[in-house]
């Protein structure tokens, strides 16, 4: 697993709930909190349906791919799965380290809490996926 770069905006009750079922849950099968939490805020930020948005795109599996707001990692283990690389960026020191904790089995994945550090690495990337997360980015 690469880098985990850290920091900003205090979340709600609800965030706060999410991070703590994943860095609980042991793996990424989130099914049992789903059928025994069922605010809606949960089944997004916990559940498989943002992965159906990109079920149809096919993308080269020899591409780096940056998902800017990464929010809780909804969509990162999916695109990791099908790119050689993945960063994503999320500015909230919780939900990057979520999402670091959520896919840490995912050797090619980096995630980073401030986009100016990737901006300095000089990276190129084959795809640009801007995610939901990125309503709280300079809040």
């Amino acid at each position: 697993m690469g880098n985990c770069i850290i920091c900003k905006r205090k979340l709600n009750k609800v965030e706060q709930d999410i991070v703590n079922y994943i860095m609980t849950n042991k793996d990424s099968d989130y099914s049992t909190i789903l059928m025994q939490d069922e605010r809606i805020e949960v089944f997004c930020g916990l559940g498989p349906m943002r992965q159906a948005l990109f079920q149809w795109l096919e993308f080269d599996e020899d591409a780096e791919l940056l998902e800017v707001g990464g929010h809780f990692g909804e969509l990162t283990g999916f695109l990791c799965s099908k790119c050689k690389a993945v960063v994503s960026v999320e500015n909230n020191k919780k939900m990057a380290e979520s999402i670091y904790h959520r896919w840490q089995h995912k050797e090619n994945l980096d995630v980073y809490m401030d986009e100016k550090e990737i901006l300095k690495t000089g990276r190129k990337f084959d795809y640009i996926i801007v995610g939901s997360g990125l309503a709280g980015l300079y809040a």
